[in-house]
């Protein structure tokens, strides 16, 4: 999840935002703000990944609130949000990882959402590329797994690895080393990505309810697939062919 805070002292905007992103369930609000100074204050008790920051604010401006943080190491993405293009260049020049204009419409919101869950997509060493059966055996704990036998890969951020599960194991599978999704991607074409965590064979997929995948046996216990917002017109498109 991507923890995230706005900043706005503009209740309508704030509340309008808030409501948008809590649709992605890649997003997770931690706070929101109506001020600079309560802003500043919520980033560093927070340490939140993405910050929405209004510009004009009365106590501080957005981007003096993006140059101070900046200046203090604050490592979170900041997402400018106004109504006014003309700050969209200072913005940018200021490290700004985006700019949303006001009023928000959700093609743009889209877009900023999809940039951002790209950008917090693990991104490990591309390095050996996963080309082979062979090479898939070396980087696991149980060797002898084959990859028709995997229903799910999934991401565990804790270790910051994928692991995988398969019918004849009990347990989660891992792999010994870091990989990426689009490498475990080009393993076999019946995979395909369905949330940032998620990888899925597409062949065990059953069905789609509540925007949460259905398997059939061995997988059909698993019922924690959800399926993200930027994922989804993918993979309704390879499960209807």
């Amino acid at each position: 999840m991507i923890k995230t805070v706005i900043i706005d002292d503009t209740p309508i905007f704030l509340y309008d935002l808030e409501r948008h992103l809590k649709a992605y369930d890649t997003i997770e609000i931690v706070g929101t703000a109506n001020n600079a100074s309560e802003g500043i204050l919520m980033i560093k008790s927070l340490k939140p990944d993405v910050v929405f920051l209004d510009i004009e604010m009365p106590d501080l401006s957005g981007l003096e609130v993006l140059e101070d943080m900046k200046r203090q190491g604050i490592t979170a993405q900041f997402v400018i949000y106004s109504a006014h293009d003309k700050y969209m260049l200072q913005s940018f020049r200021s490290e700004a990882f985006d700019f949303l204009k006001k009023p928000l419409t959700t093609d743009d919101l889209s877009l900023v959402v999809s940039r951002l869950e790209k950008a917090f997509t693990p991104t490990e060493s591309k390095s050996d590329p996963l080309s082979d059966i062979a090479s898939w055996h070396q980087t696991l704990t149980e060797p002898s797994l084959r990859l028709q036998d995997i229903g799910v890969l999934r991401y565990n951020h804790d270790e910051r690895i994928w692991e995988a599960i398969a019918g004849e194991h009990n347990e989660a599978i891992r792999l010994k080393r870091m990989y990426n999704a689009d490498q475990i991607l080009e393993l076999c074409n019946a995979f395909i990505q369905v949330h940032q965590r998620y990888i899925i064979n597409i062949d065990y997929l059953m069905d789609i309810r509540s925007n949460t995948c259905r398997f059939y046996p061995p997988f059909d216990h698993i019922d924690y697939v959800r399926i993200g917002r930027s994922y989804r017109q993918e993979l309704v498109k390879r499960f209807s062919n």
